[in-house]
């Protein structure tokens, strides 16, 4: 499909991820009445948290953005190379789609929360009644999809990312052209750290690594802006008012959203327009498969620890208080969707 047709089409990602958000806008805005409901097997903080998940998603990989913008994930996803991926995620969306349609109308009382037992034995007239613990409901089952279809967008999120041509560093080193960073301080930093270096004649060295240090800040500016442009709506849907339950609140439930998240800290921009890399698969490469976790690098830039745990020294945030439990998260420094499952890996 070209940008043209892409940007014309009904059936794009972009149309279709519009089409998730308003559906989950229509459940959270349903009339919260546990009188009419058959049991609250499912709470109100369930439906928030993968309203969150999904906006982070949305936001981290441009599916919001028009097909016919350079920065869109239609647009990454553009070429007959992609096709396959490209078709996963359009049917992820449409199951999506579908699974809150149905919570929707159990949620309305416009059909009955059926239920049955989670495991299927014959029956006979000496098998004793399952307990009622082991019997599910239709709504659990269908939160139980629209969990699994999310956690499977984050999942291809990941594949796209690894198999672009989009050289991220040297992005930043471009963008910091424009706006660079004085390395003076990082120099002057290091050399305070570690006196020695100066005294043995390194001074080589200790400009080395206060350059380090400054590339990696305007690494880790470009990667928030970037995240920043891409994550914004062009001509966003109006969202109704949400209901929440009392003590809720959408922000910290799984994370920020996309609003929040984005209002991290706005200097001025060192990004040109953005535009999503082209999606590069091999022919033998099964988009299904995620990157494993042991492959990924394990350098840690943290603190050691040894080191005294009340001191005020910059320490890596802990994965749980990232993740919060979820098996895909979006990463707060380089705002790429990771999957660590150990704080050492995460560092």
């Amino acid at each position: 499909m070209t940008t043209v047709q892409a940007a014309s089409s009904p059936t794009s990602i972009a149309s279709r991820a519009k089409k998730c958000l308003e559906l989950f806008d229509e459940l959270l805005g349903l009339p919260h009445e546990p009188d009419n409901r058959d049991g609250q097997d499912v709470s109100a903080a369930e439906a928030v948290d993968c309203l969150g998940r999904f906006k982070i998603w949305a936001g981290n990989i441009g599916a919001l953005q028009r097909p016919e913008l350079q920065s869109s994930l239609d647009y990454r996803l553009r070429d007959a190379s992609a096709s396959r991926i490209a078709a996963q995620i359009v049917d992820l969306l449409d199951e999506l789609a579908e699974s809150i349609e149905d919570a929707c109308s159990i949620v309305s009382n416009a059909r009955e929360n059926r239920t049955g037992s989670s495991v299927e034995t014959p029956g006979t007239a000496e098998d004793i009644e399952m307990p009622s613990d082991d019997e599910i409901s239709e709504i659990k089952e269908i939160f139980k999809s629209i969990t699994d279809a999310i956690n499977n967008l984050f999942r291809l999120s990941m594949i796209i990312r690894n198999n672009t041509s989009r050289d991220r560093y040297a992005k930043a080193a471009a963008a910091a052209l424009s706006v660079p960073f004085d390395d003076a301080f990082d120099i002057s930093h290091v050399e305070h750290k570690f006196p020695a270096l100066k005294s043995k004649g390194k001074e080589w060295l200790v400009v080395r690594l206060g350059k380090a240090i400054t590339q990696r800040r305007q690494y880790l500016r470009y990667c928030r802006e970037h995240h920043h442009k891409i994550s914004r709506e062009h001509h966003p849907i109006p969202r109704p008012q949400v209901m929440q339950p009392s003590g809720i609140k959408p922000e910290v439930v799984a994370g920020l959203t996309a609003d929040a998240r984005s209002a991290f800290s706005k200097l001025t921009s060192t990004l040109a327009p953005t535009q999503a890399s082209t999606l590069l698969l091999t022919s033998d490469q099964l988009p299904e498969e995620a990157p494993l976790e042991d492959s990924q690098s394990q350098t840690s830039y943290a603190t050691s620890n040894g080191e005294d745990i009340n001191s005020h020294k910059l320490r890596v945030i802990k994965l749980e208080d990232i993740s919060r439990g979820a098996s895909h998260f979006e990463c707060p420094y380089c705002w790429q969707i990771q999957a660590s499952k150990s704080q050492k890996t995460w560092k």
